[in-house]
């Protein structure tokens, strides 16, 4: 069995809690009114946390409501329930 120590064990949690924040932002920006928003949020980001992180949010935003706009089910399908 591998030993855990304190720093791994921080170093573990550290990455599962910074890939939820992500993931949290990701759907709290999609979910904003309009594309305008996104726009003032996302050059926040780029102004204050810089272009890499910027870049992946943008992109994960993006593929985010792309996957959200086909899910969708059609009428005919809500119907039929």
């Amino acid at each position: 069995m591998q030993e855990t120590t304190p720093i791994s064990f921080f170093a573990e949690i550290q990455g599962r809690t910074e890939e939820f924040r992500h993931e949290c932002e990701v759907r709290w920006v999609a979910a904003l009114d309009t594309d305008a928003h996104r726009s003032i949020y996302l050059s926040g980001v780029y102004e204050k946390r810089g272009r890499a992180v910027y870049e992946r949010l943008r992109r994960d935003v993006w593929d985010h409501m792309k996957r959200a706009a086909t899910d969708v089910i059609p009428i005919q399908e809500t119907l039929a329930l």
